[in-house]
């Protein structure tokens, strides 16, 4: 999360998509709720579509900008509105998914601090981990896929944080393929690779597989009335 990297060649990379007509799907070189490279900072690299002219497109405003969304969609609008041609899109959960031992859940020390996050941040099926789980798990199964609660759904602040990327009218509805896994006989964590339909009842994984639309018609349209049906499938 916190290690140099080259600007100068991301930069050159958005000229092969201007010159073959075509955008890039870009997610953010690092998250952060805090300076030095937090998630604001990362995302100013649209900068590169604006001064080569090259289409890109910002995957998952969400997740990317953790609690820094609101300052991170202002700063989208003033370059759409600038002709700057950039897009963007969220999925409807305040989580998402990492391996258990990915660097910016490992570095630096204080990352909860960096992130906002601690191990109850995070789910493994049905259960969220204690610290002494999260610890076994880097350990002793580094490959563990973890849902990250970075927006808790049931805290008001937070969900009105994830309610201003999906009801933005500028934000497209995404969904994402995520693995499945199950627990074997001896409690560790397994990716299945069955074709069972359908699946086993003790398989899981990150709901935005396949219920991130119904989400919204659901939780966004019939129930809170955020967004007119109209408007839902239109983004």
């Amino acid at each position: 999360m916190r290690r140099a990297t080259d600007r100068w060649n991301t930069s050159r990379l958005r000229n092969w998509p201007k010159k073959h007509g075509v955008a890039t799907f870009t997610h953010t070189r690092y998250i952060s709720n805090l300076e030095p490279q937090c998630s604001f900072e990362a995302i100013k690299e649209l900068g590169n579509a604006a001064i080569i002219g090259a289409r890109m497109h910002l995957c998952h405003v969400n997740s990317g900008s953790l609690r820094q969304v609101e300052q991170v969609l202002k700063m989208i609008d003033e370059a759409q509105a600038r002709g700057v041609p950039v897009t963007v899109e969220a999925y409807p959960y305040g989580a998402g998914n990492g391996v258990v031992s990915v660097a910016i859940f490992t570095t630096p020390d204080d990352w909860r601090e960096w992130l906002g996050s601690d191990a109850s941040s995070f789910q493994l099926g049905a259960d969220r981990l204690t610290e002494e789980k999260f610890a076994d798990l880097q350990a002793n199964e580094p490959g563990t896929f973890v849902t990250w609660h970075y927006l808790e759904e049931g805290v008001p602040k937070d969900l009105a944080l994830l309610d201003a990327s999906i009801t933005h009218p500028s934000v497209l509805i995404a969904s994402d393929a995520v693995f499945w896994w199950y627990f074997d006989n001896d409690g560790s964590v397994k990716m299945y690779e069955g074709d069972a339909w359908p699946l086993p009842d003790n398989v899981f994984s990150h709901p935005r597989s396949a219920g991130a639309f119904a989400k919204i018609l659901r939780s966004y349209v019939r129930e809170r009335g955020l967004l007119t049906l109209n408007e839902a499938i239109r983004r």
